[in-house]
């Protein structure tokens, strides 16, 4: 409305001047036509051509003030993104130190988003919007050696800016930039053309990107600005029974093999993407949730295969998704969150009680042991390893699940720092990242 009210005030503004731009136009006028009356008396020309010649400049002043009065308004300022800062929580301990939440000083101010892989993290940050990444890819973890020796790296390349999405996958990064390309590195290099972008994603391909994931293994996801979705990485040949992989709707995703062509059409278009362990997601135009991927065949394959089998509640006014190790989860248009797939259980026991945590996990009220405050007012989600986020009005963060999962904290003992101001989160193995706005 502010918006609004501004345009019909400055409007209101230009045609108040063009007003008074007229009445002294036509003021300077008929001084003019008493003068040109008084020299045509004087040089006998007809009084009927002063005539018309006064009519013709009013009518233009009028005009001026007609076309002030009705130019388009300014069109209102653009939304700013919302910045913030990290918070950090959880993590695997090397002697008391927890690499997780050493957050760097890049990611404590201006920070535009943030994701978690496996064992590290990174954010947007500055105005720039460089990538910053922690712990360093060389960091040792309390051992003789880097966990990521550096001949199985490819390091982030260093003149990277404009990024305006990221997406931590297990090992590996990847980046979307302001101009709709995806840029690849990782912490550990498979071969076999894993580390390679596809064709169609190359720095000089025409394919303009809104959307990346990344999930297990150098598993990757982009979403094309067509509606259209490809997927790279470990080989997922949906029609070899061998694989056991659900395939994915027909018209959605592009070829796994990396057809390259630009025509695709899809006969269903995307507005969002999710990558979890072994599965995937997609949000659709009309607000309805597909799944895919899911390898059966292996130890506990059952399971996984539920994180496809999308509830009819995620089948309409879907806005967001996440997609963890074998559970799913849905953001409703009424803030309420749908889960499926591996129940979330709440495991809570006697180490938690020893090591005096400060809180309960939040108690189940909805299918799949959704908490009472994911049910209403919800604003964003997240999925990690076994466990569940939303941040709800106000910017509170819940997390619900199995919480522990081999980290040296019990994830949703929500520290007070994200109990307020966020706007946005991301789970992983075994820590959790929230970007807080700054007061005021």
């Amino acid at each position: 409305m502010s918006g609004h009210h501004s345009s019909s005030s400055s409007s209101s503004s230009s045609s108040s001047s063009s007003s008074s731009s007229s009445s002294s136009s036509s003021s300077s006028s008929s001084s003019r036509f008493r003068n040109s009356k008084q020299s045509c008396c004087r040089t006998g020309a007809p009084s009927h051509m002063n005539m018309r010649w006064r009519i013709a400049t009013v009518a233009l002043a009028l005009l001026g003030v007609i076309t002030s009065a009705w130019a388009a308004p300014a069109p209102a300022p653009a939304p700013k993104a919302p910045q913030g800062r990290v918070v950090a929580y959880g993590g695997i301990s090397y002697d008391f130190y927890v690499p997780a939440m050493d957050v760097p000083p890049e990611a404590l101010s201006e920070v535009w988003g943030a994701s978690t892989g496996d064992r590290f993290s990174m954010a947007i940050y500055g105005k720039s919007r460089k990538v910053v990444e922690w712990p360093p890819a060389n960091y040792t973890y309390g051992q003789l050696a880097p966990l990521y020796p550096a001949s199985t790296q490819r390091p982030k390349p260093k003149s990277l800016t404009g990024v305006v999405a990221v997406a931590a996958g297990e090992h590996h990064s990847l980046a979307l930039t302001k101009t709709g390309k995806v840029v690849f590195w990782t912490r550990l290099l498979f071969g076999g053309g894993v580390d390679d972008l596809p064709a169609l994603l190359a720095p000089k391909a025409k394919a303009k990107v809104k959307a990346i994931a990344a999930g297990r293994g150098g598993y990757s996801m982009a979403l094309l600005n067509n509606g259209s979705i490809i997927e790279w990485g470990p080989l997922r040949n949906y029609s070899d029974n061998s694989t056991w992989y659900r395939a994915p709707p027909p018209g959605l995703v592009l070829p796994f093999a990396g057809d390259n062509s630009s025509a695709l059409v899809p006969r269903l278009r995307a507005k969002a993407i999710a990558a979890g362990w072994d599965h995937s997601l997609a949000l659709l135009d009309n607000g309805t949730v597909v799944a895919w991927g899911g390898k059966r065949g292996i130890p506990g394959s059952s399971v996984v295969l539920r994180a496809l089998n999308v509830p009819l509640d995620a089948r309409q006014d879907v806005v967001a998704i996440a997609a963890g190790n074998q559970h799913s989860l849905a953001l409703l248009a009424n803030g309420t969150v749908v889960a499926w797939g591996v129940t979330l259980s709440n495991v809570y026991g006697a180490t938690c009680a020893a090591e005096s945590c400060r809180s309960a996990p939040p108690p189940p009220a909805g299918p799949n042991n959704v908490p009472a405050e994911g049910l209403r007012d919800v604003v964003a989600i997240a999925a990690g390893n076994q466990f569940a986020m939303a941040v709800v009005k106000g910017g509170r963060v819940v997390v619900w699940g199995r919480t522990l999962m081999g980290g040296s904290r019990y994830l949703q003992n929500v520290p007070d720092d994200a109990l307020s101001g966020v706007f946005a989160v991301s789970g992983s193995s075994y820590h959790w990242l929230a970007v807080k706005a700054p007061a005021g």
